[in-house]
């Protein structure tokens, strides 16, 4: 029987394969580093994709909140000349009106008549009023008050609304037909006692029959308060009681003999 032999890889052919072994790690590498690369690339634009469609959304949601308060173009059309029915509405900007308007149709005021705007000419003058009521940062863009009168023709409604149409203070006064006028910030007013102030915003004055009431904005508690505004003869009641009032208590002191 033949003895069978080992056959020993030749020196050569070892070589050779180890040379093959490491060109295809090196191939392999590069396939995945290649790979990688796309990978990440694709992740990066899939990413950035998102982003932008996640701000699309935003910015879609923050138009539709500012276009929602504000009627349509075809709305505003169709109504305004009912709503506002003299010239004397021409000095409100066409976003307030179209605010209005949507105002009008959401509260289906257009069809009930429950509220309206006066058609007096001469008291239309004093039923709106301009001015920066909430401080905000751009003063260009001002806030609209505005009085709406009611179907009793008695009763009346105030309502303050913000450049882009957003309600500000809307308020109710039953057998109150006020006028209105604003005032700038560093107005003299009465706020919280019986000494003028400077105001630390724009205001609005509104006229009663038998008074006068100042409506300001409180940045801390982000609503508006009402101050009554004294007249003449408040003030001079107030300094005579006061005087009144001293001289009782001099009198009462007893004077030694």
């Amino acid at each position: 029987m033949e003895e069978i032999q080992d056959n020993p890889i030749s020196p050569r052919k070892s070589k050779r394969r180890k040379q093959i072994i490491i060109i295809g790690s090196v191939l392999a590498l590069v396939l995945v580093s290649t790979g990688a690369y796309k990978y990440i690339d694709e992740k990066n634009k899939r990413d950035a994709a998102a982003l932008a469609s996640d701000d699309a959304v935003v910015h879609e949601a923050l138009d539709f909140a500012n276009a929602s308060s504000l009627a349509t173009l075809e709305d505003y059309d169709y109504w305004k000349a009912s709503i506002f029915p003299i010239d004397a509405y021409d000095e409100i900007r066409e976003n307030h009106k179209r605010a209005i308007v949507k105002m009008f149709m959401d509260n289906r005021y257009t069809t009930s008549g429950e509220y309206f705007l006066t058609k007096i000419e001469n008291r239309a003058k004093n039923v709106f009023a301009f001015g920066n009521f909430t401080g905000r940062s751009d003063k260009e863009r001002k806030d609209l008050a505005f009085l709406i009168e009611k179907s009793d023709y008695q009763s009346s409604a105030l309502s303050i609304i913000s450049h882009e149409g957003h309600m500000l203070f809307w308020k109710e006064y039953g057998n109150e037909l006020p006028v209105i006028n604003s005032f700038p910030k560093g107005s003299k007013i009465y706020m919280d006692k019986m000494e003028l102030e400077s105001s630390p915003l724009d205001g609005l004055i509104i006229k009663f029959k038998d008074r006068k009431e100042a409506l300001l904005y409180d940045s801390k508690t982000k609503t508006f308060e009402s101050f009554y505004q004294y007249t003449n003869n408040d003030v001079k009641a107030a300094n005579e009681e006061e005087r009144y009032i001293e001289e009782e208590e001099t009198d009462s002191v007893d004077v030694p003999d």
